[in-house]
């Protein structure tokens, strides 16, 4: 399985990654561990806006490409609305939108 998601940080800026362990992954960025990201270093994470997950790889890559493509005013509009980033590249039926998951639940 392979999760993209959307962080904001405190200063309101986003993030966008991929990962195949969210636990472990969130851990990284918040706790600003040595395999963090360089931004999620600098930038202190408070909370996952939009959360996808998918069993292929590819399109998880695919996806977050495409994602970091975007200015902050659409990602901050798919983050209001996850299902706005489907189109004729990218299916609904390839990816699943999780929600419920907090970064709090992903550091306990």
């Amino acid at each position: 399985m392979y999760y993209i998601y959307i962080l904001e940080c405190e200063d309101k800026s986003l993030y966008t990654g991929i990962t195949s362990d969210l636990k472990k992954r969130m851990r990284a960025h918040f706790y600003k561990l040595p395999s963090a990201a360089k931004y999620t270093k600098s930038h202190n994470v408070k909370e996952i806006k939009a959360l996808y997950k998918t069993n292929e790889k590819s399109n998880a890559l695919k996806l977050e490409a495409y994602i970091k493509t975007f200015k902050a005013d659409k990602k901050r509009l798919i983050c209001s609305s996850p299902s706005l980033v489907f189109n004729d590249k990218f299916k609904e039926s390839d990816f699943e939108i999780v929600l419920g998951v907090t970064l709090e639940s992903c550091l306990n």
